[in-house]
């Protein structure tokens, strides 16, 4: 039989030992914005803050020159073809999001202490880039980007959103006639 089984990275399979079986990661960026705020079942109130978070991110995904890349046409042809409500937005994964809801966390509680993970955004020019873009947005209410920041750093810590141990599913070779293959949640 071919018979192949897929499971998400740093969890369990189900399946028998003498199956064939493989981790999966999910990239965050493959996930619509829309898709990612129902996943973490957010009110409509964080849902605004995700938002905003969502397009600083994008913003300092342009600062750090992480997408799109300086002088990369490529690049600039997919920013032009993007479609949110298909996929999200190349190069953001969920600790770049995290580092930006952080710094939202820190303004809202009027500190400008905010220490990136990213290590692109701990270069001094990028980190004020990004901070002037957090500073920019009219937002408050500490409560609900604290909320927020938990809901993500939940996502965060089951650490299968862009986990450099395992591929993405690899969908063409699934597709294969004669092969089935079983995608193991448990």
């Amino acid at each position: 039989e071919n018979v192949q089984v897929r499971y998400l990275v740093n969890r369990e399979t189900t399946a028998p030992a003498s199956t064939p079986s493989k981790p999966f990661q999910i990239r965050f960026s493959s996930l619509s914005p829309y898709a990612a705020a129902e996943l973490m079942e957010l009110s409509e109130a964080q849902d605004d803050r995700f938002t905003k978070a969502y397009d600083v991110a994008k913003g300092a995904l342009q600062d750090a020159g992480i997408f799109p890349r300086p002088n990369t046409p490529e690049d600039e042809r997919r920013l032009v073809e993007l479609n949110e409500f298909e996929t999200g937005y190349p190069g953001l994964t969920v600790n770049i999001l995290y580092d930006i809801v952080e710094a939202f966390y820190a303004k809202v509680q009027k500190s400008s202490k905010w220490e990136p993970s990213t290590p692109k955004f701990k270069d001094e020019k990028v980190r004020a880039a990004i901070w002037q873009r957090v500073v920019g947005v009219d937002t408050n209410n500490p409560t609900s980007w604290n909320i927020l920041r938990a809901r993500i750093n939940r996502l965060v810590r089951t650490d299968i959103f862009d986990n450099a141990t395992a591929s993405s599913l690899p969908f063409k070779e699934m597709l294969h006639p004669g092969q089935t293959t079983l995608i193991d949640l448990s």
